[in-house]
């Protein structure tokens, strides 16, 4: 090797970015699943002093307390619907499109997150994100319409989010190589815990002070979010945004280069089933917890709080997922793709049957397993389009997969919301947006089997290497 490749392999190291997986072929399901070592590039952990450790756990603990404060924002919607109803005098539809706006703003702004995160590195990027998400909820008291609501409480918010997702996860790649798996879980089981507790003080800040103090105060409470930020402690400012853009080796061919464009991408059926799936789930993925206060209280009444308790335990169900379907993966590396389509129509089952509950009981073990469901669809993600289209090409695949999903988000709220005027009743929204979810599923389940079937021809320990991957959210929007 010359001396100018050992430097530049040794920079990389240095980075501790691992460029080892990398697919092949593309013709076949086989051949994506082979994968291109370069031993002069393989992560050496002797060499990186902050990584793993140290300063390290202080990233991932300002990280998880992050998404903990954005499950404030997101577990909510459904108890902030009811109040708005009411206060607004406006409809249902109308006032959909807030949650539609943030929710979807979130993914679809997530590119400009990846810009500024590039540019400015991850600590300015949160604290954007930071005085966006608190500045939206305190200016939302002084709402007179639906309208001004839309900025405030939905494009405001929506781009907070995106900036604090995109700049928490990134640090985490940045900050963490062989336990990243590890933190990863950490720091989403922060929107678990959120979701368990968030909706009891959402519930009580509105029974005491309305919907303005409640959104005034919250807004007052996201600030503290401001010395998680400090925390984020620039190592390598852009380290992973920069070499994602590069190419990956140099002892590729012409042809295998040519691969690489996003073009290639528009050449493969399966890519499309994907993008196909990950929009339809974009539709769907809200429904279940923005309309369950409304649902339990067509059902037992508004005053009892069941659909608080409820929404609490749609957290308590995601983390057990995110926890059980993890540790699935990481024993049997080859059935993400077909563990992502399973729970995802698992959720659509979910959302059926929880409209023939008539009590409590049931109503409380189908709600957990939504939660345990859509824990495991939305960790299991990303592995999915690691595993087809591999790593080199996992910022691509990613990110426009959840730019179309995070499109479809517009506009799941104010659907559910006419099926629901239409009807006029809250359930033949759960029927129609279940059965969508069921084909979501559908859709990947056939790749998902082929894929167990060809990995099990393979190396096992070739499959296993992309287990550094099952929970990296990090790239996906970039």
């Amino acid at each position: 090797m010359r001396p100018k490749d050992k430097k530049r392999n040794l920079k990389l190291d240095e980075q501790h970015i691992s460029e080892n997986e990398v697919p092949v072929g593309k013709k076949s399901l086989s051949s994506r699943c082979s994968i291109h070592i370069e031993s002069e590039n393989i992560y050496r952990p002797e060499k990186l002093k902050n990584v793993d450790n140290g300063w390290s756990w202080m990233v991932l603990v300002a990280c998880f307390i992050l998404q903990v404060f954005v499950t404030a924002i997101f577990s909510t919607y459904g108890i902030m619907l009811q109040a708005l109803t009411k206060d607004m005098k406006s409809s249902m539809f109308q006032l959909s499109w807030i949650s539609s706006i943030s929710g979807g703003g979130t993914s679809a702004f997530s590119h400009l997150a990846g810009i500024v995160i590039h540019r400015y590195g991850y600590r300015k990027a949160a604290f954007i994100g930071t005085i966006l998400i608190s500045g939206g909820n305190i200016l939302s008291y002084f709402a007179t319409d639906y309208y001004y609501l839309y900025i405030t409480m939905g494009f405001m918010i929506g781009l907070g989010l995106a900036f604090i997702n995109m700049s928490s996860l990134i640090i985490i790649y940045d900050y963490f190589y062989l336990k990243r798996a590890v933190a990863m879980s950490i720091a989403n089981a922060g929107l678990s815990v959120g979701n368990f507790i968030f909706p009891y003080i959402v519930n009580y800040l509105i029974e005491e002070y309305g919907w303005r103090g409640c959104s005034l105060l919250i807004g007052g409470f996201f600030l503290n979010g401001l010395w998680c930020c400090l925390v984020f402690k620039p190592q390598n400012p852009s380290t992973i945004v920069n070499l994602l853009f590069k190419d990956k080796t140099e002892s590729r061919n012409t042809k295998e280069v040519n691969e690489d464009r996003p073009i290639s991408l528009l050449k493969d059926a399966l890519f499309y089933k994907c993008v196909i799936s990950q929009f339809i789930i974009g539709i769907c993925c809200t429904i279940y917890v923005t309309y369950l206060p409304l649902l339990s209280a067509e059902q037992f009444g508004e005053g009892d709080g069941v659909g608080t308790f409820l929404l609490s335990i749609v957290g308590i169900g995601s983390l057990i997922g995110r926890v059980i379907f993890g540790l699935v993966v990481n024993k049997w590396s080859k059935s993400a793709t077909l563990v992502y389509a399973a729970c995802a129509m698992g959720c659509g089952l979910c959302y059926q049957i929880v409209t023939f509950c008539n009590s409590i009981p049931p109503m409380f073990v189908v709600t957990t397993g939504e939660g345990i469901f859509n824990g495991g669809f939305s960790t299991m993600a990303t592995m999915m389009f690691a595993q087809n289209f591999g790593m080199e090409k996992l910022h691509l695949t990613c990110g426009i997969a959840y730019t179309f999903a995070g499109l479809a988000t517009f506009a799941g709220s104010p659907l559910a919301a006419i099926i629901i005027d239409l009807s006029g009743n809250i359930e033949t929204a759960y029927l129609v947006n279940g059965a969508l979810f069921i084909i979501s599923g559908l859709i990947i389940i056939p790749t998902g089997f082929k894929l167990v079937y060809a990995l099990s021809k393979k190396n096992e320990k070739s499959a296993f290497s992309f287990m550094n991957v099952w929970t990296t959210d990090v790239v996906l929007f970039i």
